[in-house]
This record gives structure tokens, sequence and C-alpha cells, in this order.
């Protein structure tokens, strides 16, 4: 299994957890898969999640903004705003 799918597996496997309220566990697997892929913001989004809904507030902050900044710089290398990315996602999904 290559290293996305590994990724995947881990991210897929924590949002899971999430849903069984298993938290503690959705932390530990969902902070593998962020070593596994530390670009991918998806993953430091449910890690902040996780975290968030296991009582962690500051943890939850800083994997949040860890997140957002990847978000950032994928607009910024595709030359988008974020702005004009939300509304044109918004106006894809009405169609």
């Amino acid at each position: 299994m290559g290293l996305h799918e590994q990724w995947w597996t881990k991210l897929r496997l924590g949002m899971a957890l999430q849903d069984l309220k298993r938290y503690d566990e959705a932390i530990r697997v969902l902070e593998e898969a962020v070593h596994l892929r530390p670009d991918k913001p998806e993953g430091w989004r449910q890690l902040a999640l996780s975290c968030s809904l296991a009582g962690n507030p500051a943890k939850a902050a800083a994997n949040q903004l860890t997140s957002l900044d990847l978000l950032e710089r994928e607009y910024k290398a595709a030359q988008i705003e974020p702005l004009e990315y939300l509304i044109g996602f918004q106006l894809d999904a009405g169609r």
C-alpha cells in the first residue's frame, strides 16, 4: 500500500472512530495520518475536530490553524482566492 493509501485509510478510520465517539483513539489514528501526509489539510482538520470533541480546545485550535494554513497555500498555488473558491463551490453545488 502506498503512502497516500495509508494516509487515506488512517483518515477514514479516524473519522469512523469520531462517529463512534471514541475520540482518544481517533486522535491517535489521525495523528498517525498527519504524520504520513503533513501536507494534507483534511487530516489536520479531522484531528482538530477530534481534539475539540475530546475536550482539548487548545490542541484543536492549533491543528485547525495548521489546516487553514495548508488550505491557504493550496489556494495561492492554484491562484484562487479562498472566497472565490467557496463561492464557486456553492454555485456548482446549486446546479
